[in-house]
């Protein structure tokens, strides 16, 4: 049950927020900017302890399938990269001395 009321403690957030509070928005659009723009073509998910450490692992998966297109419905390249890929590991082999 504590599951689901948090869930509905983040819909009723996103409902009422303001659109800078909504921080599930802001990250989707600092990723955006992020590959877009700044033309970055990683992203680092470090996870803060080691029960999750499968994580980025599940997140690069999930995106190669669900997102990491190149190629546009009717054939050509896409003109753009359609996601940056992901990866990391949890503290403490994710830590600075791993991504320099």
């Amino acid at each position: 049950m504590r599951f689901l009321r948090g869930g509905q403690a983040m819909d009723r957030h996103f409902c009422a927020a303001a659109p800078h509070e909504k921080h599930a928005d802001v990250a989707g659009l600092v990723g955006i900017w992020h590959n877009q723009i700044c033309d970055y073509a990683t992203r680092a998910v470090l996870p803060y302890d080691q029960r999750l450490g499968q994580l980025p692992d599940y997140l690069q998966q999930l995106e190669m399938e669900s997102n990491g297109k190149s190629t546009l419905m009717d054939g050509p390249n896409a003109p753009i990269t359609q996601d940056p890929s992901s990866g990391g590991q949890p503290a403490p082999m994710g830590s600075t001395h791993s991504i320099n």
